[in-house]
């Protein structure tokens, strides 16, 4: 595989939490790989009623040789292989320099099953643009249906 010269993904996650330390270290907390959903009652329905899950995340990259502005999509897709909404982030690299996103993905959960996010960089605008997978996020989605 040709290397595209950057920029490269250094930290692609989903979390509960992220902390920045004032020198600009950071920390992840409790990654999310999975969500669980359950419901209770004599009438649960069997299929999963749909909802929102707002999942922090965090995108951290280095730039290699990518200089200038750019954006990040997030490309969710359900089990079933249809693109959900995204969400695009505008980014901008210099010489050595990195660029961090940190935000919540607001998921309009309808299925259970091995959901994916896309992370995904988008050069140029327009006519004039090409975009390159950085790398893929799981998450798995689980419904407990309990009868009582």
């Amino acid at each position: 595989m040709p290397d595209s010269g950057g920029p490269y993904v250094m930290i692609a996650a989903l979390c509960e939490t992220i902390i920045v330390a004032n020198d600009g270290r950071v920390s992840v907390i409790n990654v999310i790989e999975q969500v669980g959903t359950a419901q209770r009652g004599p009438d649960v329905p069997d299929e999963m009623p749909a909802f929102t899950f707002p999942v922090p995340y965090l995108i951290d990259l280095v730039a290699g040789q990518a200089q200038g502005r750019f954006a990040i999509r997030l490309q969710p897709i359900d089990p079933a292989g249809v693109e959900m909404d995204a969400v695009e982030n505008p980014i901008q690299f210099g010489e050595g320099t990195g660029s961090r996103l940190r935000g919540t993905l607001p998921l309009q959960i309808t299925k259970e099953g091995r959901h994916w996010i896309n992370v995904i960089l988008v050069r140029g605008r327009g006519d004039d643009h090409a975009e390159e997978l950085l790398t893929r996020l799981p998450l798995n989605v689980h419904y407990q249906p309990q009868r009582t």
